[in-house]
């Protein structure tokens, strides 16, 4: 089962922000499962027609359970900065 939602805001014709929230829940043929929740938030300008700008940052965690009981946990997170050329 998955679960998201992503919201975009355009705050002018140049800066826009998006953000997103995402769940899943998995079980495989051996009863073990994995929960997963990751959220990220991005910024996006428009310098001029053929350069812009992205910055983003996100993190999640991942939850692993065994039909015995017990597991493990994992976390993570990234952060990305890029400059994009755009050739007409």
């Amino acid at each position: 089962m998955t679960e998201a939602i992503a919201l975009t805001w355009n705050f002018s014709r140049r800066l826009k922000v998006s953000a997103d929230v995402f769940a899943k829940f998995q079980r495989d043929i051996d009863q073990r499962s994995v929960n997963t929740l990751a959220s990220s938030l991005d910024a996006s300008y428009s310098m001029n027609s053929k350069t812009s700008l992205t910055s983003g940052v996100g993190g999640g965690y991942n939850r692993f359970n065994r039909c015995s009981g017990g597991g493990t946990a994992g976390h993570l997170f990234h952060l990305e900065c890029r400059r994009s050329l755009h050739h007409q």
